[in-house]
């Protein structure tokens, strides 16, 4: 789960026992050393994970029997762990408390649902995104508007909100970025207006539904709001602020894009649909997937068990594929 999560526990928590959390005047806990430490942690993790550092270790070597230059590195994936555990080692937390609730949540936050949520939907995007379904997409529009430099610019704006809408802001990423990249080169047209367009519409899109990115999820399951009722409150500050960003982006294109632009690019469309029928069966289950999110929130069903059975068929089916692949030669 979050690892975070866990120092985040311990800043809340750790400031009093637990025979201090049960007094009844209302006063807030008193700090002491292990809130100060559970906070130090907090921050030189967050910092080592913006910046991560790498530090040089003498590591043996049995044969022949001398030291060699080795490197820790201290980012993402290590500096929560050593967090974690200083504030283990110092009884900052305690398994039984911060950690149990890091994991199984308090407060109507569950962190296993909602990892449960983001993976099943991350795998279903991006095994749509490994079909080249998405670049098909994406190198298609190229083609069709790439001769009128602001039309494409809207074209990748509109293009980039409803497949964050559907998919995942990540997921508009990993797959546009490269389009915009081979676009910018062919035509020798300054593409940062357009990653630009494509990081605005993708953030603002990812607002839309519950599940479009981990922050909906968590104030939804905080307050106990279901996907249909996210989405009524988020339908109208959405549309909003995709319009206003349209307009934005076509006054900056006014300056930085010239309208007529010649594109020769020699990449067919069809060339990047790798796999047509894994991405019709993907479209599929994502299709099925959102709609059954919808019509669950009249059974009370929780979002991350729609999800998980969907996330498993799609893992089925890419076993599936691969596994007919590797034993039929093409």
């Amino acid at each position: 789960m979050d690892i975070a999560a866990n120092v985040i526990l311990a800043l809340r928590d750790s400031g009093s026992t637990s025979d201090n959390n049960d007094n009844t005047n209302g006063e807030l806990p008193q700090l002491d050393w292990r809130s100060w430490l559970a906070l130090a942690l907090f921050i030189a993790a967050t910092v080592f994970v913006i910046r991560p550092v790498s530090i040089p270790v003498p590591v043996p070597v049995v044969r022949p029997l001398r030291w060699r230059k080795g490197h820790v590195h201290l980012d993402m994936k290590l500096a929560p762990w050593i967090a974690i555990i200083i504030l283990l080692a110092s009884t900052a937390i305690h398994v039984q408390h911060e950690v149990v609730r890091g994991f199984v949540g308090s407060d109507g936050i569950s962190p296993y649902s909602i990892v449960i949520l983001i993976f099943a939907l991350a795998y279903i995007c991006i095994s749509l995104d490994q079909s080249g379904v998405l670049s098909y997409i994406a190198m298609h529009v190229t083609k069709r508007w790439g001769s009128n430099g602001r039309q494409l610019l809207l074209c990748f704006y509109a293009l980039s909100t409803v497949m964050a809408v559907l998919t995942s802001n990540d997921v508009v990423v990993l797959c546009l970025t490269p389009i915009i990249c081979v676009f910018s080169d062919v035509t020798r047209v300054d593409g940062e207006p357009f990653l630009v367009a494509m990081f605005v519409a993708a953030n603002t899109a990812s607002m839309a539904l519950y599940i479009g990115n981990p922050t909906n999820i968590i104030a939804a399951q905080a307050n106990s709001i279901s996907f249909l009722q996210y989405s009524a409150w988020m339908a109208l500050p959405f549309v909003g602020a995709a319009v206003a960003g349209a307009g934005v982006m076509y006054l900056v294109s006014l300056k930085m894009i010239p309208r007529d632009i010649e594109v020769n690019i020699s990449i067919r469309p069809r060339d990047l649909l790798k796999r047509p029928g894994q991405a019709v069966i993907g479209c599929v289950v994502l299709g099925a997937c959102l709609v059954t999110l919808s019509v669950s929130s009249f059974f009370g069903v929780a979002v991350w068990i729609v999800t998980l059975p969907f996330g498993v068929a799609m893992l089925i089916v890419d076993a599936a594929v691969d596994l007919y692949s590797t034993r039929v030669p093409n």
